[in-house]
């Protein structure tokens, strides 16, 4: 099985809004917001006219959720662009061989990498990709249009076959 994946502006969007979105990182910046809206609001209630207290709570509400969530989601682009300066103007296109024991990605940039099956922990799937995920980070991602001879749902059936941490989600 094969797959081609070309790296458009769009693709890097919805991969960097899975990334901002992940599970592990909305605990982890939902944390941050909750302590820094606690250490606020104890600030301004022990003294409600100490200004640090309020800067606190307003960095919390208003400056956290921008850093956290908006700006990140920009970045998409600025990948984007990255990549195509660093490909002559090119976009990146990576084919994705599906082995035996593992899965082979190399690129027009010269870039080869393999991940094994029993790596791959979790699947992502977003209306143009499925995403696979290995201890949280990306790993592969796989256009569902770029599928050579086969079906997105042909390497779903696949990839549940072969990786044995990979669980089906119950519907």
């Amino acid at each position: 099985m094969r797959n081609k994946t070309v790296y458009s502006e769009e693709t890097f969007k919805i991969i960097n809004r899975q990334r901002v979105f992940s599970k592990d990182m909305l605990f982890i910046k939902g944390s941050a917001i909750a302590i820094t809206i606690n250490l606020g609001a104890r600030a301004v209630y022990a003294d409600n006219k100490s200004i640090a207290g309020w800067i606190t709570c307003f960095i919390a509400i208003v400056v956290a959720p921008i850093a956290f969530f908006v700006y990140p989601l920009s970045n998409g682009k600025k990948e984007y662009k990255k990549v195509c300066e660093s490909n002559k103007g090119k976009e990146m296109v990576a084919t994705i061989d599906f082995e035996k024991n593992n899965i082979v990605a190399h690129n027009n940039l010269g870039q080869v990498g393999s991940v094994k099956y029993d790596d791959i922990n979790e699947m992502v799937e977003t209306n143009k990709l499925l995403i696979l995920k290995s201890k949280g980070k990306d790993v592969v991602h796989l256009d569902k249009q770029g599928f050579i001879n086969s079906s997105p749902e042909e390497c779903k059936e696949l990839l549940y076959e072969r990786c044995k941490n990979l669980k089906r989600k119950k519907r």
